[in-house]
């Protein structure tokens, strides 16, 4: 039978009691719940950049496209990571992406560029999307990948090929934050944060996250904003995990043992039950509550 979405199989035990084993773990099935539903955002990001931006795909250079297009020419892939000759910005890895295409096409394809935009701008609202589903545990999260794609003045930085610089660092720091937050929640769910394989593959969580906000960083100059972003997102789980709660004084009272109603936190000999009979109240616990409000002593 299926209970709660799982199936199930009955088997007796030693009594001859039936019990029921499920066949699929609820976390598989929570798992592939995500796995499906994530895919289906990001089927739906497309389609909605699509709806709104793909007219850009038939646009043809227009404003500092002319100008920055052409700046990679001469100059070879190390010279672009090593220095910023004739332009003012560090931005090495729109550059090399423009290099390479024009090295496989043979030439500057209008659609190949604004197309190449608008698959950032899609990237980055399914990574916001999946951020903010491992930070909520909602599916609602949706609306705010549909309104990061739709929302109006974003036309600035996708309908335009030398707009790269902003949709690819915005998707470059949303992976970084995401994969650090695997990989911290990974290594927590250990137990250990030092233990950097926990949960198979933290460590290249880590590692990717510092990749893609390098990518940042060497994308736009605005990808300085990494640093502060970890910080608040190491913060945040800090804060869940209770790491911050104040440790336990030595003064504060211990809880009584199992089987024991003595309050002073080690067992007593007066609250062990005899042969037959009922346990006694603790004779300290009884001149403990015999103690009226005035502070004095009474019968008890």
């Amino acid at each position: 039978m299926a209970i709660g979405g799982e199936r199930a199989q009955s088997s007796l035990d030693g009594d001859g009691v039936a019990q029921s084993r499920p066949l699929v773990p609820t976390g598989l099935t929570t798992r592939a719940l995500d796995r499906a539903v994530s895919l289906g955002v990001l089927l739906l990001c497309a389609l909605l950049t699509a709806f709104v931006y793909g007219e850009s795909l038939r646009f043809a250079f227009t404003f500092d496209d002319p100008l920055d297009l052409p700046r990679a020419e001469g100059r070879s892939v190390w010279s672009l990571f090593s220095s910023s000759e004739g332009y003012a910005y560090y931005r090495p890895i729109p550059f090399v992406l423009w290099k390479g295409l024009r090295a496989i096409q043979g030439r500057y394809s209008e659609g190949a560029l604004h197309g190449l935009t608008l698959l950032c701008h899609i990237l980055a609202a399914w990574f916001l999307y999946l951020l903010l589903r491992r930070l909520t545990g909602n599916y609602w999260c949706v609306v705010a990948a549909i309104l990061f794609i739709t929302y109006p003045f974003s036309y600035q930085a996708a309908i335009g090929a030398h707009t790269l610089f902003h949709p690819l660092m915005t998707a470059a720091l949303l992976l970084a934050l995401l994969l650090y937050h695997d990989a911290r929640t990974r290594s927590a769910e250990r137990g250990t944060r030092n233990e950097m394989a926990a949960g198979g593959g933290a460590d290249f969580r880590y590692a990717g996250s510092l990749l893609a906000a390098v990518v940042g960083l060497w994308t736009h100059e605005s990808g300085v904003v990494i640093l502060p972003l970890i910080m608040g997102l190491e913060l945040l789980l800090s804060l869940r995990e209770d790491k911050f709660r104040a440790p336990r004084s030595a003064f504060s009272p211990t809880p009584p043992p199992p089987g024991s109603s003595c309050s002073f936190g080690r067992p007593c000999r007066s609250s062990i039950a005899p042969k037959g009979g009922r346990p006694r109240r603790c004779s300290r616990t009884r001149a403990t509550s015999s103690r009226g409000r005035s502070g004095r002593w009474r019968r008890s």
